[in-house]
């Protein structure tokens, strides 16, 4: 199945944090075809925004390089990128490597990888050596002795001696390496969230919550500290809680889809349905997968717009494999929508695949005794009971006397 995934790399989230500038309405269009993989219309809407507001800034410059080399004018790109670059995007550095490596520059493209790599709070060094444009300077001198360097923070190396405990599910011996390094400064920020990160591992999701906030009290605007909290928030049920922080991001950068997405079920859960259809419409104009057309179509579904969740439901299954959560999902719709003979054919098919879910077992029993089987209702109502469903009691009890 498809995956709903907005961001491709950390280059475009280290962009934006470098940059918080106010995002405007305006940023939706780009990012959003951006992250959508369309790069012509990424170009287009960000040239419109450098046409309104005379300039754009560097991260967004950093997207607009990014696109250009995507769509091969290496040419625009290396200008565009060149100004990111000079104005702290240590990320357009790595671009305009690749840009030199494509023209087989190797030694412009060196020039660059050092570059980043001086230049990068966390530099990605796995990423580097695994770019096929760069596999023919791999057997370099100048590669060599690049790559024999240490490029990794103090951060980065007590977390990677961390992460070796973690391989081997010592977590208490991580918890305590990170601990031990925290002295109170800014960057410590950084411990503290790989710290929650592994209490997250443990499944332990009220102590990652108190990490990540130690994180946050450090470096209060940091998106990605917002979301892990936001995530430990979802994981506890808070999902109210989980809105406020989301929002948070979007008030600063609507052009966050991840948050975005995850801001959509989180409100849908917390019965906020008016923000979760808005954030899913814009989810849906630049991204059709089958992640968002089920959010859609729970969404719609929860908000007793049948018709509407029908709608997704049916773009949704038109070309998926068959998967029990669809069937189920666009059945209970029919049943809502008193389409009685499809929800019993969906619900059927549902329970095909899952044949012990309650829930499942419960409509199907409700579609049954609507098209006026009687005993084949209470047959699927006996086993929604069985399976945990109590809400089957009372049917049982009022239609089933004597079975």
């Amino acid at each position: 199945m498809k995956k709903l995934i907005f961001i491709s790399c950390s280059l475009v989230i280290s962009a934006i944090q470098l940059f918080p500038q106010e995002k405007t309405s305006d940023h939706l269009d780009a990012y959003g075809w951006y992250y959508a993989g369309l790069y012509r219309e990424t170009i287009t809407a960000l040239k419109k925004i450098e046409s309104d507001k005379k300039t754009i800034d560097p991260g967004d410059r950093l997207i607009l390089g990014i696109s250009e080399f995507k769509t091969g004018n290496l040419s625009d790109a290396a200008k565009d990128l060149q100004i990111s670059e000079e104005n702290g995007i240590a990320d357009a550095s790595l671009w305009i490597a690749r840009i030199n490596a494509c023209n087989k520059n190797s030694k412009d493209a060196m020039l660059y990888i050092e570059r980043y790599l001086k230049t990068s709070i966390s530099p990605d060094i796995e990423q580097v050596k695994k770019d096929s444009l760069f596999k023919y300077l791999q057997s370099t001198k100048e590669w060599f002795d690049i790559m024999q360097k240490d490029w990794n923070s103090e951060n980065q190396k007590i977390i990677n001696e961390a992460n070796f405990y973690v391989g081997k599910n010592e977590f208490e011996r991580a918890h305590k390496l990170i601990e031990s390094k925290i002295t109170g400064a800014v960057s410590d920020a950084e411990l503290f969230s790989y710290n929650s990160s592994i209490y997250n591992k443990e499944s332990n999701p009220r102590l990652a919550l108190n990490e990540i906030d130690q994180a946050l009290k450090l470096d209060p605007v940091n998106a990605g500290f917002q979301k892990m909290k936001a995530d430990f928030l979802r994981q506890l049920s808070e999902n109210a809680q989980v809105v406020i922080e989301l929002s948070k991001i979007l008030d600063k950068n609507p052009a966050d889809f991840e948050a975005r997405f995850a801001r959509a079920k989180a409100a849908m859960a917390a019965g906020k349905n008016d923000v979760a259809r808005e954030d899913i419409d814009i989810c849906l104009k630049y991204f059709n997968t089958n992640d968002a057309l089920f959010l859609a179509g729970e969404i719609y579904y929860a908000s007793e717009k049948y018709f509407d969740a029908l709608k997704f439901f049916n773009r949704l299954m038109k070309d998926s494999k068959p998967d029990p959560r669809y069937f189920k999902a666009r059945g209970m719709t029919y049943y809502q929508s008193a389409t009685y003979q499809l929800a019993s054919y969906d619900l059927s098919m549902s329970l095909d695949l899952v044949p012990g879910d309650a829930e499942t077992n419960l409509y199907m029993g409700l579609a049954e005794y609507y098209k006026g089987d009687n005993n084949l209702a209470c047959y699927y109502w006996k086993r929604a009971r069985d399976y945990g469903e109590l809400k089957a009691v009372e049917y049982i009890q009022k239609y089933c006397k004597g079975q």
